[in-house]
């Protein structure tokens, strides 16, 4: 018999489920189904939340709170990129990374010269003499 994926649990929980439910709370049920030991609930957390993320049946509807995509609008999940953006230029104490076209500045390294020697590259009187 075939053990169940991660992501398949989750799907059969949030499919039992009226509600959207935590992070915690969908990887707490996974690690009980799983019997993981507590250094791999610690190790395997992160690849379960990328795999979690990457997975189209599933959303985060707000503050780490997941459900099944097909019970969400997309009204209700979608971000509208005018609201993290804007076109105003806004004041920056801090010095811009663009040049005034909009143009990337491109820093260049420039060698430090190797200062000379003054003792070696002097010719002393003695030196003339002999």
């Amino acid at each position: 018999m075939k053990s169940k994926s991660n992501l398949e649990i989750v799907f059969e929980i949030l499919s039992k489920s009226k509600e959207p439910l935590t992070f915690e709370e969908l990887w707490e049920e996974v690690c009980v189904q799983k019997d993981y030991s507590e250094e791999e609930k610690i190790y395997l957390m992160s690849v379960f939340y990328t795999n979690l993320s990457l997975d189209g049946r599933f959303v985060n509807v707000r503050d780490n709170t997941w459900d099944l995509r097909e019970r969400v609008l997309y009204d209700d999940v979608h971000l509208s990129m005018y609201d993290f953006y804007t076109t105003e230029d806004e004041e920056d104490d801090e010095e811009s990374d663009f040049d005034d076209d909009g143009e990337p500045i491109r820093l260049r390294v420039v060698p430090k010269k190797e200062e000379d020697d003054d003792e070696d590259d002097q010719k002393t009187d003695e030196d003339e003499e002999i």
